[in-house]
């Protein structure tokens, strides 16, 4: 079987539509329901946006820290919304954090999870197949990855190198590679196992220096610092927490950062001068 997207991707910038579904607050036991749809919007910023609409709401849309779409409850906040028209109220929701549960739940049994790749250069397989789109023949690479217990394939698409090409010319953002991740056995997972493995992209093991100790800390901080930048920085860090298990690795602390409403910048906070490890905050 070949691996194929799940959705029906255009040219580079262009959004998508993931699902339509159904969406509602509630407000003093009042439940406010109305239609949903999904959308994977890239330019300015790459992420998930719901475009709701709803009956008209006590409050602004604004107000509302929770949007539950289908099943799941989605924090979040509004980018867009309209004057109430016609005892409806139109709004753009971004949630806080990614991914979110589209389908089923943290319970669902799964056999395969697919994953979609954007602007990868360079990645080279180290076997190749040919697939055929029209009278076209298109090289395909595949990377093969085997971690405990888990098979991940990743491989190009016909339409890789033009994409490529086209986000060289005008930035932005465009589909380059698709994935899968399945279990070595074959056997089923559930939700909340997908969800902790689709997470574990954006974090760090790290070890600080806190003078007269040093500790290891998980940071989500990876799609914004490569490795190189990270030895010798200066962090400031919560240590008074208790030990939590996150991906297999104890943590004992937390990195201190800052970030954008939208999360789509985010920087670790450090200290106007240079100052010995260890120094307290107060």
């Amino acid at each position: 079987m070949i691996l194929q997207p799940c959705y029906t991707f255009q040219k580079p910038n262009e959004s998508i539509s993931l699902s339509h579904t159904k969406a509602s607050v509630t407000y003093q036991g009042k439940i406010y329901e109305g239609d949903a749809e999904v959308r994977l919007e890239l330019v300015p910023n790459a992420g998930i946006y719901i475009r709701t609409s709803l009956p008209s709401l006590p409050l602004s849309p604004s107000d509302f820290g929770v949007l539950t779409v289908g099943s799941n409850d989605v924090p979040g906040f509004v980018v867009w919304e309209t004057v109430p028209i016609n005892g409806k109220v139109d709004f753009v929701w971004c949630p806080r954090e990614e991914p979110i549960t589209g389908r089923g739940d943290r319970s669902t049994r799964i056999t395969s999870v697919v994953f979609h790749l954007f602007n990868y250069e360079g990645l080279f397989g180290t076997r190749r197949s040919v697939e055929h789109v029209g009278n076209a023949s298109h090289a395909i690479h595949h990377v093969d990855l085997k971690a405990t217990g888990w098979n991940i394939e990743l491989k190009s698409m016909p339409t890789t190198l033009d994409t490529i090409k086209t986000l060289r010319e005008t930035g932005g953002y465009g589909l380059t590679h698709i994935g899968c991740l399945k279990k070595e056995d074959s056997s089923s997972f559930d939700g909340k196992t997908a969800e902790e493995i689709e997470g574990a992209d954006k974090l760090y093991k790290v070890t600080v220096n806190l003078g007269g100790e040093e500790r290891t800390l998980v940071a989500g901080i990876k799609q914004f610092y490569s490795l190189e930048d990270l030895p010798g920085k200066k962090v400031l860090v919560l240590v008074n927490l208790e030990p939590k298990v996150i991906r297999g690795v104890e943590s004992h602390g937390m990195v201190l950062c800052a970030h954008t409403e939208d999360r789509s910048e985010l920087t670790c906070t450090t200290t106007e001068k240079d100052i010995a490890p260890g120094s307290k905050v107060s």
